[in-house]
C-alpha cells in the first residue's frame, strides 16, 4: 500500500528548472507513484495539497525551503533519503560558470545582452551592474517588485538600452531567440509585445504564411501600466522605427492602460505603419492606427499589407478550417480553458465575453470575474498556469506542464463541460519530449471516453525541434486548430450548442477584411 511523506530541506534553493528535473528523476525512482520537489511557497503547499502530496514536515516548510514529497510502496524512508542526496548534489549541468556578475563581465567585455533569471527580490543588483556596464537585458524572473522595473526601464532609457521585462518570456533580437521562443524565419515585421505567448503566436503564424521577424521585444506584462507608463514599449518603438529590415510593426498587448498606448505612440509617432493588437479591448482605435481584436487577425492584417497575392489563398484556408470546425460543434455546456500562456488565456476570455459567456478567471482582468480559487472551476472557466502563484518556486509550465495536463485531464471528465482548451507550446526552452509527456499525462482513454472536446492549439513552427512530435496529436481523438483565437471561438460555440456562432465568431474577429 502507497503512503506519503515530506521532508523538508531548510534554506536551500534550486531555480525551476533544476527542481523540474529532480522531480522527474524521483518519479523514476522504484517505488514511488507520485511525486514533486519544490519550493516551499504557499501556492506550491496548495497545489501539493491538492494532488495529496502534502503531508507532515511540508506544512511548515517556508518559501526559502525546498519540499520533497513522495507517495511510494516499499521503504519510503529510503526513498526520501535518496531524494535528499539528490537534490544536494543538483547543480547546472551546462554552460559556463561564473562566480558572479562582475568575474562573468570580466571574463566577456563585449557582451551586448544578458538574461536574468533569479528570485525577484534579487534582480535589482544584478541588473543594475548589467546597466552600468552597457549591457541590455532580458528579465524572465518574476516577482520582481514594480518600484524596480520602473527604476530600472529609467535607468536603462537614460543610456540607450533596453530591459526586456520583468517577466519577460519571449524575445526575439536579430533572430535569437530569448527566454521560450520559437525557430521562425528573418523577415520585416517588428513586434512589440508585452508577453511571451502572444509573440510566440503571432510570429508562428507569421511563420505559417511565409512572413518572417526583424524583432520581437517583449517588454514585461507591467510595461503599458500607469504606472510603468509605457517607458520600454516607447524604447522598442524607437528601435524598429530605425531598424532598416524592418517595415510593419506590430504592437502587442494583453493588459494596457488605453491612455498610456495613446500617449507612447503620440510620443514616437512613428513614420512606419503600426497595427496594434490590444486584448480586451475591442473597436478601440486610434487616429493613424488600424486595431485588430485578436492575434489571428493581426497576423492576417500583416499579410494582407505585406503579402497581398498570398492573402486570398490564406483567407480561404481559415474559411475551410472554419467550416470543419462548425460541422465538429458540440454541446451546449460549459466550455474551459487552461493555459502555458497568459496572453492565449486572455485571448480566449476576450472571445467567450464577446460571445455573451460570464467568464472567470485568475488573470487578474477587469472585465471578468475572479476565480476565488484558480484551482476550482466556475461555469466558464479559464486558468493561466503561468501565474505568478504557479510559479513561484516550481517550473513555468511550458518547462513542466504536468500540473496544467492534470488539470486538463481531470476536467475531461466533467458531465457539465463541452469542450476543454489547452495550449501546447514548442520551441526552445520547451522540453524536447513535452508532446509525449503531455499525451501521457492527458491519457488516451480519457480522451476517447470523454464527453467534452479536447482542443489543443500547438504554438510552434515546423521547424522547431519537437514538430515532428505533433504526428502522434493527430493520431488522437481531439481537435487541433491553427490559431489560438480560431480554438477559443469554437469553445464558444460548443458552449452554446451553436455552429453559427463560430462562423460569426470567425467572421467578425478573425477573417473579415
Amino acid at each position: 500500500m502507497a503512503r506519503t511523506a515530506n521532508l523538508v530541506i531548510k534554506g536551500l534553493y534550486r531555480d525551476s528548472v533544476q527542481l523540474m528535473e529532480a522531480t522527474e528523476k524521483l518519479k523514476g525512482f522504484p517505488g514511488v507513484e507520485d511525486g514533486a520537489v519544490v519550493m516551499g511557497t504557499d501556492s506550491n503547499k496548495a497545489v501539493l495539497r491538492d494532488l495529496a502530496l502534502l503531508a507532515g514536515d511540508g506544512e511548515g516548510a517556508g518559501p526559502n525551503d525546498i519540499i520533497i514529497a513522495v507517495r511510494a510502496t516499499g521503504d519510503l524512508e529510503a526513498v526520501l533519503r535518496a531524494a535528499r542526496e539528490m537534490v544536494l548534489e543538483t547543480r547546472p549541468t551546462s554552460g559556463l560558470r561564473y562566480g558572479g556578475v562582475d568575474e562573468a563581465l570580466r571574463e566577456n567585455p563585449d557582451i551586448s545582452y544578458a538574461s536574468i533569471s533569479v528570485p525577484g527580490r534579487y534582480v535589482s543588483g544584478i541588473a543594475s551592474r548589467l546597466l552600468d556596464h552597457g549591457v541590455n537585458l532580458f528579465i524572465f524572473s518574476d516577482h520582481v517588485p514594480l518600484d524596480v522595473e520602473v527604476e530600472l526601464k529609467r535607468r536603462a532609457v537614460e543610456k540607450g538600452l533596453l530591459v526586456m521585462g520583468p517577466e519577460a518570456g519571449t524575445s526575439i533580437i536579430a533572430g535569437v531567440g530569448f527566454g521560450f521562443a520559437n525557430k521562425v524565419g528573418r523577415g520585416p515585421v517588428g513586434v512589440v509585445a508585452s508577453a511571451g505567448s502572444g509573440i510566440q503566436e503571432l510570429t508562428t503564424i507569421l511563420d505559417g504564411f511565409g512572413i518572417g521577424v526583424s524583432h520581437a521585444i517583449g517588454v514585461g506584462g507591467r510595461d503599458l501600466t500607469a504606472r510603468v507608463g509605457g517607458v520600454m514599449t516607447a524604447e522598442a518603438l524607437k528601435r524598429l522605427e530605425s531598424d532598416a529590415g524592418t517595415r510593419v510593426i506590430a504592437l502587442l498587448a494583453k493588459q494596457s492602460d488605453m491612455d498610456v498606448v495613446g500617449r507612447v505612440l503620440d510620443d514616437v509617432n512613428p513614420s512606419k505603419p503600426v497595427i496594434t493588437c490590444l486584448l480586451g479591448y475591442d473597436g478601440w482605435e486610434l487616429k493613424g492606427y488600424r486595431h485588430e481584436s485578436t492575434i489571428h487577425g493581426l497576423a492576417l492584417r500583416i499579410c494582407s499589407m505585406l503579402e497581398p497575392s498570398r492573402y486570398p489563398s490564406v483567407v480561404e484556408g481559415v474559411e475551410r478550417e472554419v467550416s470543419t470546425l462548425m460541422g465538429a460543434v458540440s454541446g451546449p455546456s460549459h466550455p474551459r480553458g487552461f493555459y502555458c500562456g497568459g496572453t492565449l488565456a486572455t485571448e480566449t476570455a476576450f472571445i467567450w465575453r464577446k460571445a455573451g459567456f460570464k467568464v472567470y478567471t485568475n488573470l487578474g482582468l477587469d472585465w471578468v470575474e475572479k476565480l476565488r480559487s484558480p484551482h476550482d472551476s466556475v461555469a466558464a472557466t479559464i486558468v493561466d498556469y503561468g501565474a505568478e502563484e504557479f510559479t513561484e518556486g516550481r517550473p513555468h509550465p511550458i518547462i513542466d506542464p504536468s500540473l496544467r495536463n492534470r488539470r486538463v485531464s481531470s476536467e475531461l471528465e466533467g458531465s457539465d463541460v463541452s469542450a476543454v482548451l489547452m495550449d501546447l507550446i514548442i520551441g526552445y526552452g520547451a522540453p524536447g519530449d513535452v508532446v509525449a509527456r503531455t499525451l501521457a499525462d492527458l491519457g488516451l482513454e480519457r480522451i476517447q471516453g470523454s464527453r467534452a472536446k479536447l482542443v489543443v492549439r500547438v504554438v510552434g513552427s515546423v521547424s522547431d525541434p519537437q514538430w515532428p512530435q505533433i504526428a502522434e496529436l493527430r493520431k488522437r481523438p481531439l481537435i487541433m486548430t491553427s490559431s489560438n483565437a480560431l480554438a477559443a471561438a469554437y469553445g464558444a460555440a460548443c458552449g452554446l450548442g451553436d455552429p453559427e456562432m463560430l462562423e460569426n465568431l470567425s467572421r467578425e474577429l478573425i477573417a473579415s477584411r
